[in-house]
């Protein structure tokens, strides 16, 4: 009964905190590193502005390669619910 209590908790816990989280920040980058046979390769995505469509607001998600961070990409378009 004490492990079944135990995962219980344990499981809310886990539940609450991705709740909490807010994945879309506009102060968010991720750097992603690939290593393709020796080939290593970053990239690096970030969310910036928005656009509506039918009546829908997304974030934009824009990606880059580039070391300097000058040439961004759009790439795709992202919301969130309820966080």
């Amino acid at each position: 009964m004490k492990k079944i209590a135990t995962i219980f908790v344990g499981l809310f816990l886990i539940t609450q905190s991705a709740i909490s989280q807010n994945f879309i920040s506009e102060n968010k980058q991720w750097n992603v590193k690939e290593d393709f046979w020796g080939d290593v390769h970053t990239e690096i995505f970030k969310i910036q502005g928005d656009t509506t469509i039918n009546s829908i607001t997304y974030q934009k998600v824009w990606r880059t390669d580039d070391s300097t961070l000058v040439d961004w990409y759009l790439i795709s378009l992202i919301r969130e619910e309820d966080n």
